[in-house]
């Protein structure tokens, strides 16, 4: 099977029509497409984002935006990268795409930014679905906690050698 993923500019939101997530889902993966998108367009800074879209056997099956720079937020460390909204598509959950749409940011950075050595991102503390997907694939809490959108929020931390090395997951 084929997983890639595909860098999409703020105007391709329709490309990522297909995603599908129940309310709570959503509100854990940045809110809605429309809103992310639309705070992508408003950015300060939209060269330091990009976003991308996982593609399995030509269907869209995930989401994901990736932050360098000016656009990483205040919980970041300097020379890291960081990731958001990750989501995939009801449908494709459970069979590792997750895991791959980490795999190929982690292989993305290392390959276009081969001075950052590590990719970090926040879970709410009430997605434990979520928690487990990141321990998994080499994510470790930095023990930084911080009230976020929607409540707390742990900062995690992974090497890019270690998230970008191949896994066995059956998403790719």
């Amino acid at each position: 099977m084929a997983v890639y993923l595909r860098p999409l500019t703020f105007s391709e939101r329709q490309v990522v029509d297909a995603i599908e997530l129940d309310a709570e889902q959503q509100r854990f993966a940045g809110g809605s497409l429309d809103d992310i998108f639309h705070a992508l367009d408003a950015s300060a800074h939209p060269a330091a984002l990009h976003p991308f879209c996982l593609v399995a056997d030509q269907a869209v099956v995930g989401f994901l935006v990736l932050r360098e720079g000016p656009a990483r937020p205040v919980w970041a460390l300097d020379e890291t990268i960081t990731l958001h909204s990750l989501r995939v598509s009801k449908p494709f959950q459970r069979r590792g795409f997750g895991a791959c749409a980490l795999r190929l940011a982690g292989q993305w950075i290392k390959a276009e930014r081969p001075t950052i050595s590590h990719v970090m991102l926040t879970v709410n503390a009430d997605n434990p679905d979520a928690s487990v997907l990141y321990l998994r694939c080499g994510f470790q809490p930095t023990g930084t906690i911080f009230q976020g959108r929607i409540g707390r929020e742990r900062v995690m931390i992974c090497a890019i050698d270690k998230i970008a090395e191949p896994q066995d997951s059956g998403g790719g």
